[in-house]
């Protein structure tokens, strides 16, 4: 299932236009295609698209946040600003 909302729900949000999410789509299909099951979509979705940035792999919410992984001025992250600056 898919859980709107969530913090990893935001970060994608902010990369929604970046291509690498159609390689980690078809990825996430593929796997789903061989049996596996998705408790969190939104988590997988998340960490595939972090190991494919060679300086962001296995990174938690806030090392992203400072390599800037996740684009600071995008307009979905005004309400949290405050909060991931202070992370």
């Amino acid at each position: 299932g898919h859980n709107a909302g969530t913090l990893e729900d935001l970060c994608l949000l902010t990369v929604e236009d970046n291509p690498l999410l159609k390689c980690v789509d078809d990825y996430l299909e593929c796997a789903k295609d061989k049996g596996e099951q998705f408790r969190h979509v939104h988590k997988n979705k998340l960490y595939c698209f972090l190991a494919a940035k060679d300086d962001s792999i296995g990174s938690r919410f806030g090392l992203a946040f400072k390599a800037r992984v996740w684009p600071p001025n995008h307009p979905a992250l005004e309400p949290f600003k405050k909060i991931i600056q202070e992370m």
